[in-house]
């Protein structure tokens, strides 16, 4: 009997876990569903680069890497959505004689205010909000300039930042324009392969991240081949994961799927894996603190459609432990969905307009005139 009624109350507690997935997602499916499909398209992004003056783009310098100086970039990319390419930007890069993006040269032995960051910071999407920032600048006795790169993260901008000073830049003051993932985000350089194909887009196989931009009249041939590369690719790769548990969760069960993922992440954060992960980037914050002490300030925006999570809370704390000051955009900048493009992560030209307003915003109350 005392079996019988054990069995019945490990039937009902499986019964009421199975009817509590299968409403979360039903409702996730009516309710949230299209908005995280919507969220990104990695998959089918391709950025094509040319350099005026030809050759690449980029160039190394120990490890990391600038934009080739002195130049002007032509950047597009395309989205492949609904089986057709869709343009989601175009426009010019202005490269100034350290190979960062900015219309005018920076000198040595001047003392200036630098700005670090990543793609949000470069002005990925759009020209960049810097130029509208050094206009509106109160401080006019300090030069100005951009460090923000692609992709970059902390631990990549204590590089930029040390080659810098070794050129003979004075920093006087720091800005670090920051999103959250920027934190986990090691060093890099680019590789030879996409040096070749943005020298030479006929040199493409299609395996690269960033890829040559070629004339229109060869535009069209040139991104179906890419296309061809990345579907062939992702087929194989689709076909590898077809059989597996976590493919069929994600599948049937693609809010429960989220769940889990969230709390792998949360998880990670909090063992030595996760610690690993962001520990050069606390070693930056503590580094740029103690030497800038009251001349630095980190300014935390958002990415597209991000609620601010525990790295994020965490890197706060960090600023103020080693007793630095942030500045909450995701608070601040006022940043909705509307200003990031329909398909890139990055923001629009009215998105920037805001990051421009906020970080001129922030700055200035940081260092009133």
């Amino acid at each position: 009997m005392k079996w019988n009624r054990f069995g019945l109350n490990i039937a009902l507690v499986i019964a009421s876990c199975i009817i509590g997935i299968l409403l979360f997602e039903v409702v996730y499916r009516y309710c949230f569903k299209q908005e995280s499909e919507t969220k990104y398209k990695w998959d089918q992004r391709f950025m094509l680069f040319s350099n005026e003056n030809g050759g690449s783009a980029f160039r190394n310098i120990e490890g990391f890497f600038t934009y080739q100086p002195s130049t002007r970039i032509h950047s597009k990319t395309y989205y492949f959505v609904d089986d057709k390419w869709v343009k989601e930007y175009d426009y010019f890069i202005p490269i100034n004689n350290f190979g960062l993006v900015q219309t005018n040269d920076i000198r040595t032995g001047v003392p200036s205010m630098l700005l670090l960051g990543d793609s949000f910071t470069e002005g990925q999407g759009a020209p960049p909000w810097f130029e509208s920032f050094r206009a509106t600048y109160l401080h006019k006795d300090l030069q100005l300039i951009n460090g923000g790169l692609l992709g970059t993260g902390f631990d990549q901008w204590r590089h930029l930042h040390d080659h810098l000073l070794q050129s003979g830049i004075i920093i006087k003051r720091l800005v670090v324009v920051f999103i959250t993932d920027d934190t986990t985000r090691r060093v890099w350089n680019v590789k030879s392969n996409i040096h070749d194909c943005i020298a030479d887009y006929r040199r493409c196989l299609g395996d690269e991240s960033f890829y040559g931009l070629p004339d229109d009249s060869k535009l069209d041939g040139h991104l179906e081949k890419l296309g061809s590369y990345r579907e062939e690719y992702l087929s194989k790769k689709e076909h590898m994961a077809s059989k597996t548990t976590k493919k069929i969760i994600g599948e049937w069960l693609p809010a429960t799927r989220l769940v889990y993922q969230a709390a792998i992440e949360y998880l990670q954060t909090m063992t030595s894996k996760g610690a690993s992960q962001t520990l050069p980037s606390r070693k930056v914050i503590q580094q740029f603190i103690e030497t800038y002490k009251s001349e630095v300030l980190f300014i935390h925006i958002p990415a597209k459609d991000e609620k601010l999570n525990h790295i994020g809370r965490k890197t706060r704390k960090d600023i103020q432990t080693y007793g630095g000051e942030y500045y909450d955009g995701y608070a601040l900048c006022n940043l909705t969905r509307e200003d990031y493009f329909q398909h890139d992560g990055h923001l629009n030209p009215n998105g920037y307009s805001k990051i421009s307003a906020c970080v001129t915003d922030a700055v200035n109350k940081k260092w009133p005139r």
